[in-house]
């Protein structure tokens, strides 16, 4: 094997794929990055077996062939270089570098033991808009459980219905939901749930590469993620995603709307005086238009701010985990943040007042 590349393009594809690899594992070939260059191209490859990328690197290819070589060692070696032409070839069982002045020898292990990614084939599958599924992500993955309990709740739920695309992810204190119209369907009606780290990957790959449009492909126990030079390809978790329409108030007792960055900040500070177990922090809902944030610790101290907003309905006084509120706040893409609460005891709901494709919906802690 012999190639050309540039450092930039080079650094770019490893740490598209290295976050992939497995430090864990008894195999270490898993902690590799498998390099390849053929007729099709220059690729780097990384899998735990559970999740598979594969990336192509812009190049020229004076010889073909492959090799694995440690992933952080490689990604550091890479990321010291000057911004020029890298030359990579293999010398006995080294991969050599070669950049400007500085040469490194990197000792690997043969290609043949890395396992194969079973990528899919298939034309047929879902298109959407790459800007529009990563604000999806971004707005949803947070609200998955990281607990083993129930396996349902660690990962984010695909649905697809006709030409719209549902997010939704849940703990069962919180819940997160974003709509996507206007996708183009090839595959039918589908519902999956996708592991939490494959959907931080595909968030991660939708950042470096800005494609305007990437493809799903679904199979039984797989999703695949294709953009212009990556494919990435994940199990799928099994089990029954809950029914969580049926939580989510359709009637509501109290609606109001604040200011999205005096809220981030009132939140912020209440977080410092709420540090049990609960993480609470109580909002009070005044008719005057105002929202009273407050907290407590008998210990450090406690604290007060005073928003004003536009309430309509009922006063209500609720107790609120400042973690899942703010992380719902900041989820919020304008700059405003509406209320929609029906009792003191029933799920709060938070949005953006303008932007119905998206809810999130809280929890209250009883008193």
């Amino acid at each position: 094997m012999k190639i050309q590349c540039t450092q930039e393009n080079l650094q770019k594809a490893i740490n598209i794929v290295s976050h992939t690899t497995s430090k864990f594992s008894n195999l270490p070939i898993l902690n590799n990055i498998l390099i390849s260059a053929s007729k099709d191209g220059i690729f780097l490859s990384a899998t735990n077996l559970e999740i598979g990328v594969k990336t192509k690197i812009r190049g020229k290819i004076d010889k073909e062939g492959e090799f694995t070589v440690d992933s952080k060692i490689f990604s550091e070696c890479i990321s010291f270089l000057p911004s020029e032409n890298i030359e990579l070839f293999l010398e006995e069982n080294n991969l050599v570098i070669k950049c400007g002045n500085y040469k490194t020898k990197l000792r690997g292990q043969s290609a043949e033991e890395f396992p194969i990614i079973p990528v899919m084939k298939k034309e047929k599958g879902v298109y959407i808009s790459g800007e529009g599924l990563k604000r999806a992500i971004n707005q949803t993955v947070f609200s998955a459980s990281s607990e083993d309990i129930r396996p349902e709740l660690n990962g984010v739920y695909f649905n697809i219905n006709k030409n719209m695309l549902i997010l939704a992810a849940t703990d069962s204190y919180r819940l997160a939901e974003k709509n996507i119209t206007g996708i183009k369907n090839e595959s039918g009606d589908i519902q999956v749930i996708v592991p939490v780290k494959a959907v931080v990957e595909m968030e991660r790959i939708l950042s470096s590469e800005n494609s305007d449009e990437v493809k799903l492909i679904f199979e039984e126990s797989q999703i695949q993620i294709e953009t212009n030079d990556t494919v990435l390809v994940s199990r799928v978790i099994e089990g029954k995603f809950p029914d969580y329409s049926q939580i989510i108030p359709d009637s509501f007792s109290t609606t109001a709307e604040f200011d999205k960055n005096k809220l981030i900040n009132s939140i912020k500070i209440a977080s410092i005086f709420s540090r049990d177990g609960t993480k609470g922090i109580n909002l009070k809902f005044e008719g005057n238009g105002k929202l009273k944030i407050n907290s407590l610790d008998s210990r450090v101290g406690e604290q007060e701010s005073v928003i004003e907003g536009n309430i309509n309905g009922d006063s209500f006084d609720l107790v609120l985990n400042f973690k899942y509120l703010l992380e719902g706040v900041q989820s919020i893409q304008g700059g405003k943040v509406g209320f929609y609460i029906s009792s003191s005891t029933s799920p709060v709901i938070i949005k953006d007042p303008s932007d119905n494709d998206f809810l999130y919906l809280v929890m209250p802690i009883k008193h």
